[in-house]
């Protein structure tokens, strides 16, 4: 067995737990894979589930980027006024300096730029070619 299912098998239990039975599934886990004799897995195991954990997180992360500092009510309503699903989602908030105004939300499968250095990037190209 591959260190991978081990780490796939704890990341699909653990979804659907309280957090709270997180160190006894961890515990489980490991019993198993020292009764399996798999104990030289184990450190494979923890890297694999950091991959798993960190993708996951990914995808259920929504990025606003602004020119300024936002008020967090109206970060979540500028992405759910694009069309982005933000329930059961974190909503992050960043400044990007270069950003003249507007915004830009980002999901990991989606890019919305409603930024004024888009548009305004836009306009130089046409006024210049």
């Amino acid at each position: 067995m591959r260190a991978t299912h081990y780490a796939k098998a704890l990341a699909e239990l653990l979804s659907d737990r309280p957090a709270s039975e997180g160190a006894a599934i961890a515990e489980r886990l490991v019993e198993t894979a020292r009764k399996n004799g798999h104990a030289h897995l184990l450190p494979r195991i923890a890297r694999a589930y950091e991959k798993i954990a960190k993708k996951n997180e990914r995808a259920r992360t929504v990025e606003v980027v602004t020119a300024h500092k936002s008020d967090p009510a109206l970060v979540t309503a500028t992405a759910k006024k694009n069309g982005v699903a933000t329930e059961g989602m974190h909503v992050v908030s960043r400044t990007d300096a270069t950003l003249v105004g507007g915004a830009l939300v980002r999901t990991r499968s989606e890019r919305i730029d409603m930024s004024y250095k888009r548009a305004l990037m836009e306009l130089y190209k046409k006024l210049t070619s």
